[in-house]
């Protein structure tokens, strides 16, 4: 399981629900993805942007899904999911990539060069 950032920002209509119904957002957030199979751990509001920050732990596959769903409701006027990597998480998949690009023979690379490299 990776760790997720959801940034959500209500449009207009979000907000105006808001105000209309004042209430806590955070059990349902947990509930909604829960049903995604992802575990709320934590959920933000930051003012100077007028976004919901959740952070919550779940497959990364499912991002599409999250993102859809927050949008399909029809209070958001955006919805981004990132991964929320650690920097030993980082630097393990950095070594990771070291080794493929060893072994990565680049298609512009031309036959000088491959021979000066051999």
């Amino acid at each position: 399981m990776a760790l997720m950032m959801l940034k959500t920002r209500y449009n207009e209509e979000g907000f105006r629900g808001f105000a209309a119904d004042p209430n806590n957002r955070r059990d349902a957030a947990r509930e909604g993805l829960a049903r995604l199979g992802w575990k709320l751990k934590e959920m933000y509001f930051l003012p100077s942007s007028a976004e919901f920050m959740v952070i919550a732990e779940g497959n990364p596959e499912k991002a599409i899904l999250v993102e859809v769903s927050a949008m399909a409701t029809g209070a958001f006027s955006s919805a981004v999911c990132e991964i929320i990597a650690t920097p030993e998480d980082f630097l393990e998949q950095s070594e990771t990539a070291a080794e493929l690009a060893e072994r990565f023979d680049s298609p512009n690379r031309d036959e000088i060069d491959r021979m000066l490299l051999d």
